[in-house]
């Protein structure tokens, strides 16, 4: 696999399938492959839109703390 490194993209957190390490993947954007520069991983894309995302695992976002919501009445009882 002789790569020019030119054509490397490379995918940020992604997880190699083969040796389990992060951020060494990349697309080859010659042939639409991934690849993995710390291991023998390669693998061309998938055709069918079906099977794309197969073990890829989805990350879901939480919402977020700094949405304001409508304030609460606040009742000061004075003794």
């Amino acid at each position: 696999m002789n790569i020019d490194k030119t054509q490397r993209r490379f995918i940020a957190a992604a997880v190699c399938p083969n040796c389990g390490l992060s951020d060494k993947i990349f697309v080859n954007l010659a042939d639409d492959a991934i690849a993995c520069v710390s291991c023998d991983f390669y693998e061309k894309r998938p055709s069918d839109k079906k099977n794309i995302n197969r073990g890829v695992t989805t990350i879901e976002k939480s919402k977020s703390s700094n949405v304001q919501s409508a304030p609460d009445l606040v009742r000061l009882i004075d003794d």
